[in-house]
């Protein structure tokens, strides 16, 4: 903190409400880059991404964002069948170009982010099939859903998490997959 100039200060997180994140996916979905984007969802997941966990900026990427994005955050949080989890590096590297192209970076920098979603997707494929990668509330929901609980329904939700309450450490650890 000392090698800051004095009277620096950290300049505040933007903050974007529901109606601003769906205006940045809308304008995404309505560029040339989403052509071919199969799940436009995933786009949301981008910006919920960015705002919640990252910068704060749904439009700047770079290779760490990129990597957390996709070894740690998305196989944490995130459940999505194989087919479409197969579909996000393809859709993060159309977002990433058009972030870049909206943003104005170099090309050079956007090129070295779309090149971390090269280098970091058979992480991200092995990730969210790794249970142990699985946040509590993912292992959870996964767990309900495998013996059949509605999630819509509370009192099953909460018949369910008694009942595994009442089980052993390892019987827990097993169902949950860690």
């Amino acid at each position: 903190m000392r090698a800051l100039p004095k009277g620096w200060q950290e300049e505040p997180r933007p903050e974007l409400d529901r109606a601003d994140r769906e205006a940045v996916v809308d304008d995404f979905l309505r560029s040339p880059w989403a052509a071919g984007v199969q799940n436009a969802d995933q786009a949301e997941l981008f910006v919920d991404y960015a705002c919640d966990y990252g910068a704060g900026d749904p439009l700047r990427w770079n290779p760490v964002a990129v990597e957390f994005f996709l070894c740690d955050w998305y196989p944490r949080k995130v459940m999505g069948d194989d087919g479409v989890v197969a579909t996000i590096p393809d859709t993060l590297r159309a977002w990433i170009s058009y972030a870049g192209e909206r943003v104005g970076f170099p090309p050079h920098l956007v090129t070295e982010a779309r090149e971390a979603v090269d280098r970091f997707e058979p992480t991200f494929l092995d990730a969210t099939r790794d249970r142990t990668r699985f946040g509590p509330a993912k292992a959870i929901m996964l767990a309900m859903l495998k013996e059949g609980i509605d999630p819509a329904n509370p009192h099953a939700v909460q018949s369910w998490i008694e009942s595994f309450n009442a089980r052993s450490p390892a019987e827990r650890r097993a169902v949950l997959g860690h």
